[in-house]
């Protein structure tokens, strides 16, 4: 048998369609994950509102649902038909696939969590109002709540009020919150009076907790500040997530019960979104473990 029956020339050729949209797909992906990006920073530099950056972000997971089934319909086409540009679509598929990442992460919380922008123990069910005194709702309304994913279990620790109160300063500043102001309530339910320094305690940062001038001294020489013997204190925190930087207001509510135990309610309640995916109850919960860790660090003691 002769080489050329071997080896014959090819003959005739294969046209190999292309993938028009693979590219432009690709560049889509690009700009949806930028979008992405650029409303979460310009939110958090305060150049955008909550609003616009949920707009923001809808632009963005719609342009990146697009992309990848532009890009998934090219890469059936170049498998099947074996079109060129499939290097291109799978390009675009890996980028919006990334960038539905935090989409999809969301929507989980979303189906885990009720649809609420607060988070609250039993204690603390009624919304703040304007004066810091809180009392706990009624049996039967708590026992209504009881039921309510969104209600978490209160704190009790075998101290007196006092003591959690320093405690509670001291989780605070360990969770690095923003702390708001720090009420010592007396049993009708007001604040301390005017002519007590000691009942309100401000500030923006890390509230310290003030002493007469008479015990400054001891203070500087390692004494321990004091705080009014009272049977309820409050504290008001600021805290925000990680990623979008959106604000809860916090309120903190310590009170003293009958059997010489204290009851440590919280309740946290985003500022700018009507759903919060479950944030402020973690919120509440890395709360817990800080008190949990100083309050155990008290009782060794």
């Amino acid at each position: 048998m002769s080489r050329s029956a071997l080896f014959l020339p090819p003959q005739g050729h294969f046209l190999r369609p292309r993938l028009r949209l693979a590219r432009p797909a690709r560049r889509i992906a690009w700009f949806g994950l930028t979008i992405f990006f650029v409303a979460i920073l310009c939110f958090r530099i305060g150049g955008i509102s909550a609003d616009a950056l949920f707009a923001g972000l809808a632009l963005s997971c719609a342009l990146l649902v697009v992309a990848l089934l532009i890009a998934l319909f090219g890469l059936a086409k170049a498998w099947f038909l074996a079109a060129r540009g499939g290097s291109a679509a799978l390009g675009a598929a890996v980028v919006a696939a990334i960038g539905l990442v935090p989409f999809a992460y969301a929507a989980l919380l979303a189906a885990e969590h009720p649809a609420t922008n607060r988070a609250y123990t039993i204690g603390l069910v009624q919304p703040v109002g304007d004066g810091p005194g809180l009392k706990s709702p009624p049996a039967t309304e708590a026992a209504d709540v009881a039921t309510l994913t969104s209600a978490l279990a209160a704190r009790r620790y075998a101290a007196p009020p006092i003591v959690v109160t320093e405690a509670v300063q001291t989780a605070l500043s360990d969770v690095g919150w923003t702390v708001e102001d720090i009420v010592a309530v007396d049993p009708a339910g007001d604040t301390a009076a005017e002519d007590d320094p000691l009942g309100i305690i401000t500030n923006s940062g890390v509230a310290p907790l003030p002493t007469p001038r008479d015990s400054v001294q001891d203070s500087q020489t390692g004494g321990q500040f004091d705080l009014p013997a009272r049977d309820i204190y409050l504290a008001r925190a600021t805290t925000s997530d990680w990623l979008l930087g959106l604000e809860s207001d916090v309120t903190i509510q310590v009170e003293a019960e009958e059997d010489s135990a204290t009851v440590v309610d919280i309740r946290s309640v985003s500022r700018d979104t009507p759903v919060d995916l479950g944030q402020n109850r973690r919120f509440i919960e890395s709360f817990y473990e800080a008190l949990d860790l100083v309050m155990s660090g008290e009782e060794d003691v």
